[in-house]
Formats: C-alpha cells, structure tokens, sequence
C-alpha cells in the first residue's frame, strides 16, 4: 500500500468545488461595511463620560 498511489482514472486529485472556487470573494465576504459587522468605533456611553 503506497500512500503517493496517483489519482484513480478520470478522477482529479482534488475535485474542483474544493479548491478555491472561482467566484467572486464578495460571495464570501459580503461588500457591506465593516461598520455594518464590527464597528471602529462605536458610540460611547453616556456613564462613561466625565461631565456628570
């Protein structure tokens, strides 16, 4: 049993859906704004503020 047996015939060695697919990344990462998911700099509360 060699462990380097090439593929079987009429069979790729990885199918083409398991490499990186060819679609655009926006299919993976949406263009929204990253504010939209994790936002910089969000609004800072009002008990944090030193003017009481």
């Amino acid at each position: 049993m060699n462990p380097e047996l090439p593929p079987e015939p009429g069979r790729p060695e990885e199918p083409p859906h398991r490499r990186v697919p060819e679609e655009p990344p926006e299919r993976l990462v949406p263009a929204e704004p990253p504010e939209r998911l994790v936002p910089e700099d969000p609004p800072a509360p009002p008990d944090d503020s030193p003017e009481k």
